[in-house]
């Protein structure tokens, strides 16, 4: 790991993230925004005379928001969530947001601008004279979900939360009133500034499930102040209710479930973060490659998911002895709660120590794809090794198996197409054999472009394409 260490010891904030477990970062956010409210329609400036004029103090920060369509907020954050409890209830206001106001055109100009130049890789040119480990660094850092953002989702999460809890008929049917939990990459460690919200809310029977979900989207649509769309997809293999936020730039879904298997997931993602910086930082920049080339697709048939990919890349890890298994690290915290603890208590750490640079753990993860047989065998992370596929799971449909850690017999990959996975070995192939030099040059090749419009359909093409790779060293040793 020194050898690692020193490829990046100049990102220190990623070394800060590792301070605090998934659970005291996550109870530390909810106390957060407790203490905010919202102010549609008025930007900071203003809101700032407002609470002069007023005489409203106990006012820690104020900041501008920015909305998909170029609506400015401000979000007011108070001393405590007393202070702003007691501003709430002597306005008028509805899940912790005060309506009033007007906007600035300036401000608005402004914000859009940011936005606008934020949702693009902009900023991969300026990377190009740095080491491709750097540039890997340096792009997540400028990618990655900023503390105000994750701040953004947790808000939006307190407010649906509200909501539930204030609908009797909804909170009936729920296993609590504060069972809606909030996963998936806004707290799993792997996010980046643009990943949508997944929330769920935990039934205590199935057969409640679609009155549950008509009455829960009745509920948001009245909140018409709120949020800009709301809809169901009641016919989805896991129905679920979309929406985006008018205020904040935040979208995402809430879905129906009668387990905590994604919360766990959740928690174990997080857990592997924080081993070492380049575990997140390697995934941002293949994360954002393949979507970049449409492999990834949120919402899209047959596209595989970030999340899909992410497991894909831990056993990666496994493989290269970076992250120990799932196994491993239940077996070590048996009876402990992942989200209470940090690897620095795993015993015999250093067996799992990462000793490549960051350079190579992105190449070597296209190489893996490159070489691995999907069609005979399937990807296991809670053991970390590859398993033969039996009979039955060669026959279904879906031509790659990963085995969900919490649920042995639930593919992950199961909705990603053949013609998707075709084009991941395919862009895998290329890639491995290092062609370009920098990320920027990565995201506008048109070697990959034109690879993808003829995607290979076996492995010995992909053999064939690494064949003169330098890089063919290392295959043997990893797959």
């Amino acid at each position: 790991m020194t050898r690692l260490r020193r490829s990046i010891g100049s990102c220190q904030y990623c070394f800060k993230r590792s301070l605090a477990t998934y659970n005291v970062n996550f109870l530390q956010y909810k106390e957060a925004v407790r203490a905010a409210v919202l102010f549609p329609g008025v930007d900071s400036k203003a809101l700032t005379e407002i609470f002069v004029k007023a005489g409203i103090k106990n006012v820690k920060n104020l900041r501008d928001i920015c909305s998909f369509d170029g609506k400015i907020s401000s979000l007011a954050y108070f001393g405590s969530p007393k202070d702003a409890d007691d501003l709430l209830r002597d306005t008028k206001s509805s899940c912790r947001t005060c309506f009033f106001g007007g906007s600035n055109r300036k401000v608005v100009q402004r914000l859009n601008s940011k936005n606008s130049q934020s949702k693009s890789f902009l900023h991969l040119p300026s990377l190009c004279k740095l080491p491709f480990s750097d540039q890997i660094v340096q792009n997540y850092v400028i990618t990655s979900s900023s503390r105000s953002q994750t701040e953004e989702s947790f808000f939006v999460y307190d407010q649906i939360s509200d909501l539930i809890s204030n609908n009797r008929l909804l909170r009936n049917s729920l296993i609590s009133s504060d069972c809606v939990q909030l996963f998936g990459s806004a707290v799993n460690g792997f996010g980046s500034e643009n990943s949508d919200v997944d929330m769920a809310f935990y039934l205590k029977a199935r057969r409640d499930l679609f009155g549950v979900l008509r009455r829960f989207e009745e509920q948001m649509k009245n909140q018409k102040m709120l949020f800009e769309s709301t809809y169901s997809i009641l016919g989805a293999k896991v129905p679920l209710i979309s929406f985006q936020h008018r205020f904040f730039p935040v979208y995402g879904d809430i879905t129906p479930r009668w387990n905590n298997m994604e919360l766990m997931q959740s928690k174990l993602s997080y857990f592997y973060s924080l081993m070492h910086p380049a575990v997140v930082q390697v995934f941002t920049a293949i994360k954002q490659l393949l979507r970049q080339f449409s492999i990834i697709a949120s919402y899209k048939p047959g596209f595989f998911t970030s999340f899909q990919i992410s497991v894909i890349y831990l056993f990666y890890l496994m493989q290269q002895n970076v992250i120990p298994s799932v196994e491993c690290v239940l077996t070590q915290f048996k009876g402990k709660d992942i989200g209470d603890v940090l690897p620095s208590e795993l015993q015999n750490i250093d067996k799992f120590s990462e000793n490549e640079q960051t350079e190579e753990l992105f190449y070597g993860f296209f190489v893996f794809v490159a070489q691995f047989d999907f069609e005979k065998f399937k990807l296991d992370p809670f053991v970390g090794e590859k398993r033969p596929k039996s009979f039955l799971d060669a026959n279904r449909s879906s031509s790659i198996f990963v085995l969900n850690p919490f649920d042995v017999e639930q593919n992950v990959c199961r909705a990603a197409s053949k013609n998707k996975l075709s084009e991941l070995k395919s862009l895998s192939a290329v890639v491995a054999n290092r062609p370009h030099r920098t990320l920027d040059d990565y995201f506008s090749s048109p070697l990959i472009k034109k690879t993808l419009k003829s995607p290979l359909n076996s492995d010995s093409k992909n053999m064939h394409i690494l064949k003169n790779s330098h890089i063919n060293d290392m295959i043997n040793a990893r797959i």
